[in-house]
């Protein structure tokens, strides 16, 4: 490909072509679409600013920058070493995934095409015809729009590898108290058994301190859930708590809520706003969800069984392990889907009434670091004497 266009400088600006071979990330999105986007004050994209977008996990493109007047050629082999890889290098989370990816079998460019059209309820194109179907398929309107690529199913799921599962904030708390969520998978459930253990439990662990207390916002990375069998009875379950003095492993229920884990064959992965309920989740009642769906929260409402929390939601991100990491960052998150919300009260979930800011529960003669420690032991130590509760 060769690409000629005229620059306008001013002639105190020196530039230079970037002249050589690359290995480069592909980012998510487009150029400048969405959140997190970084711009110059003339609108011109950074490096920097591209380089801290979430990317494609794993996936990388070779290139080539040479002055117009140069031969092209034949492009080197990859074995030759000749691409600078080093805006490429793997991030942490990638280090991983790399190593899953090696244990995958290759699929080749004209078989992921022939899927792709029977995913679009197209008959598989010929091999000789691949080609002109993908260029017409990726001209599609839904694919100039500017909307990011979507991930979801970007691989078979991998119980090895597992999902990563964060509680990001609650909005609408009841109580005037210090909360944290408590994340779990039911199955095993085993924090709402007769004989309940804190086995599998997660805890958010940090906050925003300028976030309220009836409305906290955690900043708790994901947390891996590993060796994770696929079984689409599956439930997030996230029970938000509250500790009714500091330090005091003592802990008063704020609201609980519930996710699929799995649609289909995938994880359910998407950040969601979650409706809360009064008190904690009865065993029976999830199993009841387990077997047969959300439509049994909306029978027991009905029946008066559940109260939801007015105006109460809890956030909850749920990610494929494969793709570890790629909400870390708050500007690289999705908006929140907001479905399961009442849609006639959605205002009101979206702006609940306001308190005081968490900073103002850390004592005069404490610092935030030490109350953040002493609060995490406490929730853990509560968490662990529920006993079922």
């Amino acid at each position: 490909m060769r690409l000629g266009f005229g620059l306008t400088l001013p002639l105190t600006l020196k530039v230079g072509l970037r002249e050589g071979a690359y290995q480069l990330p592909l980012i998510l999105g487009y150029p400048g679409v969405g959140k997190g986007a970084h711009r110059l004050d003339d609108g011109r994209l950074t490096e920097a600013g591209l380089n801290a977008r979430p990317r494609v996990p794993c996936a990388t493109v070779l290139v080539r920058l040479l002055p117009a007047d140069t031969p092209a050629g034949s492009p080197p082999s990859y074995a030759a070493r000749a691409y600078d890889t080093r805006l490429a290098t793997p991030q942490a989370h990638e280090v991983v995934l790399y190593r899953l990816r090696l244990q995958r079998s290759p699929l080749a460019a004209v078989e992921g095409i022939r899927r792709a059209a029977q995913g679009a309820g197209q008959a598989p194109p010929a091999a000789d015809d691949s080609e002109r179907w993908l260029r017409a398929h990726l001209g599609d309107q839904r694919y100039t729009a500017g909307l990011p690529l979507d991930m979801n199913g970007f691989a078979a799921y991998n119980p090895v590898a597992g999902v990563q599962l964060a509680a990001y904030a609650a909005t609408g708390l009841r109580e005037n108290l210090l909360s944290m969520a408590a994340i779990s998978l039911f199955p095993p459930g085993n924090l709402y058994r007769s004989s309940a253990n804190a086995t599998g439990v997660r805890l958010s662990d940090g906050y925003e301190w300028d976030s309220e207390v009836r409305n906290p916002r955690w900043q708790q990375g994901a947390t891996h859930f590993p060796q994770v069998p696929l079984d689409p009875s599956t439930l997030i379950v996230v029970d938000v708590r509250a500790l009714e003095k500091p330090g005091r492993p003592a802990l008063r229920a704020q609201g609980w809520s519930v996710l699929p884990l799995f649609m289909g064959d995938q994880v359910n992965s998407g950040v969601f706003q979650l409706p809360l309920y009064q008190g904690t989740p009865p065993l029976a009642l999830l199993q009841q969800v387990a077997r047969r769906g959300q439509e049994v929260l909306e029978a027991a409402l009905s029946r008066k069984q559940l109260k939801r929390v007015e105006w109460g939601s809890v956030c909850l991100g749920v990610l494929d392990a494969q793709r570890f990491g790629e909400w870390d960052a708050p500007h690289a998150r999705p908006e929140p889907n907001t479905a399961l919300l009442l849609p006639k009260k959605l205002k009101q979930y979206l702006k609940p009434p306001t308190s005081k800011p968490i900073s103002t529960l850390v004592p005069a003669d404490s610092n935030r670091d030490d109350f953040l420690a002493m609060s995490v032991a406490a929730f853990a130590e509560g968490v662990k004497n529920l006993g079922g509760s």
